[in-house]
Parts: structure tokens; C-alpha cells; sequence
């Protein structure tokens, strides 16, 4: 297989992996000890893994240097510029996001999963 595929598949359950472990301690501390309770936990996983990949693409609450944003605002002929290092930026950022997404989609899995055994 592609390398890229392994690092991509890596990295995604090592992200699925986190989440359903803070899931997990979350509930052992909450005391949330049911199936059901452990099924919610895992839905909010996976939300969480969602928003984390948002935000990411989407620069929730990111705040650039002020020289960088003078530099975006100035002069007509750079509009091309800034537009083209905006789509590079989020670029760069849609990998990431495709992770999320396939983690969410097995925190989505997992919470099915045990709320079936419920």
C-alpha cells in the first residue's frame, strides 16, 4: 500500500483512539458506568471530532500577526495573491478534516455499536 494511505489510516485511528479514550475516562469519572451512557459519550466523540476539524479549516478564533493582515488588505492587485494563499492554507487543512471526519465516523460506529447492546 501507499504510504500516504498508511500514515492517513495511522494517524486517523490514533485520532479515533484519543477520543474514545477521553470518552472513556470521562465516563469512569463521571461514573457513568451503563452501555447507554457510554453510546452518549461516544456520540459526543465523535461531535467533538467534527467541530475539531471545522475549526480547523474554518480558523475559528484564529488571529493573525497584524503586519499579515495590513499586508492582505492592501492594494488591488494582490486581491489574486491573498486569494490564491487562502485556498493554499485551506489546502493544507482539508487532510486534516478528511481525518476527523473518518474518526467521527467510527466514534459514530462504536456508539451504534454499544447502544445496540443496550
Amino acid at each position: 500500500m501507499n504510504q500516504k494511505l498508511w500514515a492517513f489510516m495511522r494517524d486517523t485511528l490514533l485520532y479515533a483512539g484519543a477520543l474514545l479514550l477521553v470518552a472513556t475516562v470521562i465516563c469512569w469519572l463521571a461514573n457513568w458506568r451503563t452501555l447507554e451512557n457510554i453510546s452518549t459519550a461516544f456520540l459526543i466523540a465523535g461531535l467533538t471530532a467534527l467541530i475539531l476539524g471545522t475549526a480547523r479549516v474554518m480558523r475559528f478564533g484564529m488571529v493573525r500577526s497584524g503586519m499579515y493582515q495590513y499586508g492582505q488588505s492592501v492594494g488591488q492587485d494582490r486581491i489574486m495573491d491573498a486569494n490564491r494563499r487562502e485556498a493554499d492554507d485551506i489546502y493544507r487543512d482539508a487532510p486534516f478534516l478528511l481525518k476527523m471526519v473518518v474518526a467521527a465516523l467510527i466514534c459514530f460506529l462504536l456508539s451504534w455499536l454499544v447502544g445496540l447492546a443496550t
